[in-house]
């Protein structure tokens, strides 16, 4: 098996997908090598059935300087790894997240764009002149994907632009795209609108139909949603608040309903920035990272799908980020962006967390995927 650390951020210098050996009974780590150290991968997404790693390069420059991003697509390959298959430009910049449908047939990105502002100089009709702010566009792009899993073309773009660019809702950061059980609803959390999005595919036109926007408080920053696999909730956690949310969902129309709001541990505190949320297999569990406090969170899913704490953990290392399970469950993953370490957990028969091994260095990681090479 094999583990790839996506290496994010903005900070000059080398980064790059990092693959690494990983032992099913051990969790042992050996690095094997670099790829693309030019990107910044923002983003990973397995698709188990055809073997196929994609990445976002989270970058707000693509080929050639011009502004946009980039997506990736490789083979799963028993002997060298991965093999590349092809790229392609976003034209958006940062795409932030990467999403396909159940089809296998399109592939949704979600864009975070840039900060600033860019002044123009305007001519009005009759002569005199004045000025506008424009900030960058952000949208969801949606991709088509070929039979053998390589990046197709862009079928179709919604934006979601800013309002007053001086005012709080300035500019639109689309942080990621999630798929529904029957990847019929994709939710995407903008946490520069303070909006989560809900989207259906229309296949026969190849385009992205918006159904509804739910508006969250002011300042929370929706940041990432993750479906229950077979109980109809979603979970959304929020960068600027400490409290992990269960909305229940219409398939049909899109519309969330907030059910429960649950505070990340007894004692909250203001620095708590809620990372990726993950569940294990047996979809009774959830684990999600917390920045700030570099901590993880466990919660036990109850039989309507609601969330209860039950225990906390040192992360190991600083600023936790990504978070990945072993396909049978047995060990979790953490990626500590700051301290540039990935730490692992044997996961115990009831969920609880423990320690094992030291920390594994690496450059600035950000997300990570398990997957078996066979």
């Amino acid at each position: 098996m094999a583990v790839f650390a996506g290496s994010w951020g903005f900070r000059p210098g080398p980064k790059g997908l990092q693959i690494f050996s990983f032992d099913p009974q051990t969790a042992e780590m050996t690095f094997v090598r670099t790829l693309h150290s030019e990107f910044a991968v923002g983003n990973q997404y397995l698709d188990a059935k055809r073997s196929i790693l994609y990445i976002t390069d989270e970058s707000g420059l693509r080929r050639g300087d011009a502004v946009g991003g980039y997506v990736q697509a490789f083979r799963l390959d028993p002997k060298s790894v991965l093999t590349e298959l092809n790229g392609r430009e976003t034209l958006l910049p940062k795409p932030s997240y990467f999403c396909l449908d159940h089809t296998g047939a399109y592939a949704l990105v979600s864009h975070h764009s840039n900060r600033g502002q860019v002044t123009k100089l305007v001519r009005r009709a009759d002569g005199t002149f004045s000025s506008e702010t424009v900030t960058d566009d952000a949208g969801l792009a949606l991709l088509s994907v070929r039979e053998d899993g390589s990046l197709g073309e862009i079928l179709d773009v919604v934006l979601t632009p800013g309002e007053d660019p001086f005012g709080p809702h300035a500019r639109s950061h689309q942080h990621c795209v999630a798929a529904s059980p029957d990847g019929e609803l994709f939710l995407v959390c903008d946490k520069g609108l303070d909006r989560i999005y809900s989207f259906r595919l229309d296949r026969e036109k190849g385009r992205l139909r918006l159904l509804h926007t739910t508006y969250t408080e002011l300042g929370s920053a929706p940041r990432y949603a993750l479906f229950h696999p077979y109980t109809p909730v979603v979970y959304v956690n929020h960068e600027h608040q400490p409290v992990l949310y269960t909305y229940g969902y219409d398939i049909e129309t899109g519309e969330l309903n907030c059910v429960d709001a649950l505070p990340l541990c007894e004692a909250v505190e203001t620095s708590m920035q809620p990372s990726v949320p993950v569940l294990h297999p047996n979809g009774r569990i959830l684990y999600m990272s917390v920045r700030g406090t570099d901590l993880i969170g466990m919660f036990q899913i109850d039989g309507g799908g609601l969330p209860h704490l039950e225990q906390t953990v040192s992360c190991g290392g600083q600023s936790p980020r990504g978070l990945c399970l072993s396909p049978d469950g047995r060990f979790l993953l953490c990626a500590n962006l700051e301290s540039q370490t990935i730490t692992r957990f044997a996961v115990e028969g009831d969920g609880t967390l423990t320690a094992v091994g030291e920390p594994v260095p690496t450059v600035l990681p950000g997300n990570l995927t398990i997957a078996s090479l066979v």
